[in-house]
Parts: structure tokens; sequence; C-alpha cells
């Protein structure tokens, strides 16, 4: 990291600032984020380039309405921290931990609402709290306290606090983020499990974190212990699919099979009677069948192949795996609508020894979805040591118990 060096002002350039900002704002506004008037006011008064200043003004307020969660290397896309900051729901004089500094917007956008005394940010990397505190000293807030250390660990002896957000993606929950966190308080978090990430927003709740709220989200990794976990195989006819699964069912993977050619002789596909357009959010569909299937993974690919079925979306798709097959998410494209959108019938291509029969259980979660499309699934984050939990999909984690639920029509 280069060191930081403050934005020069010309009168130009302020007012350049100014309307690009005011149209990310209601970019951000249309796409039914920032639904906060606080949120939406700090939006439109922080300067980007001030934490950014060696990037073109046209790039840094640039939300991507359809990437929610893109990464630029550097920061997070605005459309994200404002959909982030809507689940936080910030008050005034809230106590905030943030954890992820990045460039330090996001906690200026906090202080912001909070107040300049009330944030505390973490940051494993030396080099980059020393750009976000002189970037946060540029904009008026030099009462923001910007801590080098481990996300993991938190900021032990600042707590407790009412709201935790983490802007980096995490595949448990560290126990001292719950020790941190004020009875009542939201920790806000991108979450990876079974294969996808979400953004989830938990209430704590006599000592355990509940949630029934949670967006897309596709954040990079946070580093440290227990985040690299999810693990990845190649599969398919010549390794061209990309399997992702959680630690907790290696023993299914490793039992699967499925690299072998021969498996991919037997492929059946079975169509459902769902219809969704191509701008219909599909993530509540991965998030059920978490919910109603214990072996739930991701699949990707780069190569698409002529042996299987096409992936619904390459770069991420649902699958579940039983008896050394896999079934997993396919469409078939029909007439687009009266708007003309796209529009695609949902289905599940089953490959292996008892395809037939999986991509029929695929099919019925697609349709049990599909009953209910705004139900949220529930999703409660328990000690890692307990045992009596209630009915539901357990996922385990190093420092939890993740128990995730169908969701009650509305």
């Amino acid at each position: 990291m280069t060191d930081y060096e403050a934005p020069r002002d010309f009168p130009a350039e302020v007012d350049e600032s100014a309307n690009l900002r005011a149209a990310m704002v209601r970019k951000i506004v249309a796409s039914g984020h920032a639904t906060n008037p606080a949120v939406r006011s700090a939006l439109e008064l922080l300067r980007i380039e001030v934490f950014q200043p060696d990037r073109p003004l046209s790039d840094l307020y640039h939300a991507q309405r359809d990437v929610p969660g893109v990464y630029n290397g550097r920061s997070i896309d605005p459309l994200v921290i404002a959909a982030m900051l809507d689940q936080l729901d910030v008050r005034p004089g809230n106590k905030i931990l943030h954890i992820g500094t990045g460039t330090g917007y996001t906690a200026a956008l906090l202080a912001e609402i909070a107040g300049p005394d009330r944030v505390v940010t973490v940051d494993r990397s030396n080099n980059i709290t020393i750009g976000a505190r002189a970037a946060l000293r540029a904009h008026g807030y030099d009462q923001v306290e910007v801590i080098t250390g481990e996300g993991n660990d938190g900021a032990p002896g600042h707590g407790p606090f009412d709201r935790v957000i983490v802007t980096a993606s995490s595949y448990d929950l560290p126990e001292t983020w719950v020790h941190q966190l004020a009875p009542g308080g939201r920790l806000v978090v991108p979450l990876r499990f079974r294969g996808f990430e979400r953004s989830v927003a938990f209430t704590l709740q006599d000592g355990v974190l509940r949630a029934r709220d949670s967006q897309p989200s596709r954040l990079p990794r946070m580093l440290g212990a227990n985040h690299d976990l999810p693990r990845t195989s190649p599969i398919g006819p010549r390794g061209q699919l990309v399997l992702t699964w959680d630690h907790d069912l290696a023993q299914v993977v490793t039992g699967h099979k499925l690299g072998e050619p021969e498996r991919y002789t037997n492929t059946v596909v079975a169509w459902s009677d769902v219809v969704v357009r191509d701008d219909d959010p599909l993530g509540r569909l991965w998030l059920h069948l978490a919910a109603t299937e214990r072996t739930v993974f991701g699949l990707s690919t780069q190569q698409p192949t002529t042996m299987m079925p096409d992936l619904a979306f390459p770069e991420a798709t649902p699958a579940i795996i039983a008896n050394e097959t896999i079934a997993y998410l396919t469409r078939r494209e029909i007439p687009a609508d009266d708007d003309g959108t796209p529009r695609y019938t949902l289905g599940a291509a089953g490959v292996g020894l008892i395809s037939a029969r999986l991509s029929a259980v695929l099919v019925d979660r697609i349709q049990q979805w599909a009953l209910h499309r705004e139900a949220h699934p529930t999703i409660t984050a328990y000690p890692a040591d307990a045992t009596e939990l209630p009915p539901g999909q357990c996922i385990r984690r190093p420092s939890c118990s993740l128990l995730v639920r169908a969701g009650a029509p509305n």
C-alpha cells in the first residue's frame, strides 16, 4: 500500500463529486436500499475520493446494481454497504464495532450516523489501518478508534457494542463477537455456508444469535483462523466443474466418486412448473435448500461440458449429493415476459447412480420454495457444543452450530 495522500480540492472536482454522489444515492434507493434517511444522508455527504484518492471519480461512485457485493480489490461497492447498513439499523449513540477497516469509508459512514466517538474499527493489516486513520482524520473523523488486530478477536476492552458489522466474508462466528455484543444487539456478517454467501442480520437474544433477514452477498474472504475451511474439489467428466463444500460434509465428498467419467452416462433432467424472470433473486431458493436438505453444495464452472446439462448459473449453482449422485439446478429459456425480460423454467439435472430419484427430490424442493417465495428461513447460531437443538438443518462450525429452518408463509 502506498503512503496516504489527501486529495487536492478543486472546485470543479468538488461539484462533480457532489453530482456523482447524488446520482449514486438515487441508484441505490431505486434498488430498494438506503431505506433509512440517516444512511442516505451519510452516503450523500461523504466523499469517497478522500478514502481512495488515486482512483477516478466515475469509478468510485459506480454502484453495481446487477452484481451485488462485487469487490474491486480495495473497497466494497457502495450499494452493498448501503444494504448492510439497512440491516444493521444504526441509531444515534449506538456503540459500534466494525471488522474489516479497508479504506475507512464504512467506518466514516457509521460515525456519521452514530457519532464519531461511537465507532471502533479493526483490521489485521497495519498498512491498511495507517491509511484509514489518515483518511478518517482528513474527513474530520479523528475520534474513530482504528485498531490493528485480528478480526476474530474483535476489540477487547472496548465493548459491549450495540452493533457489530463485518465487511469481509466469514465462515465462522467467533465467540468473541458474541461476547462483545450487548444483549439485544445486532451483528451483520456476510456468512458462507452450503456453497453460497448471505449477509445475515443476527440479533442477540438470551445468549443466542437469531436471524430472520439475510441478503445476497459476495465479499472478499476474511483472513485468519477458521475462515478458510470451505473446500473445493474438481468433478465432472474432465474436472470442468468445481464443487464447494463445508468441512462438516467431508465424508460425503470423499465418497461421492463423481470424478469418474462413467458416472456421467446416467444423466436425467426433470423439469418443474416454476417460472422465474431473469431479474428474480434466487438466493432464497438456495437458502430453502439449506433449510430442508443436509448435503447442499455449490457447483460452478468456467468451461461448460456437453456431457452434462448446463448449470443454472455457471458462477454458482446449488446442488445436492446422495448415493454417489449429484443433482443440481438447471434452467431452460421460455418466451420473454411482456416487458422483454427473459424468463426460464427451473429444473434439476441428476447425474449418477440414482439420478432420476435425486433430481425428483430437487424438483420437489423447487416446487415447495415457489409456493412461498417470500418466506425467509430462519438462521440461529448456537454455541458449538450445543446438543439439544430444535428441528432443522444443523451446520457445524468450529465456534458455533448454525440451525437453518424453513420459513413460515407470510
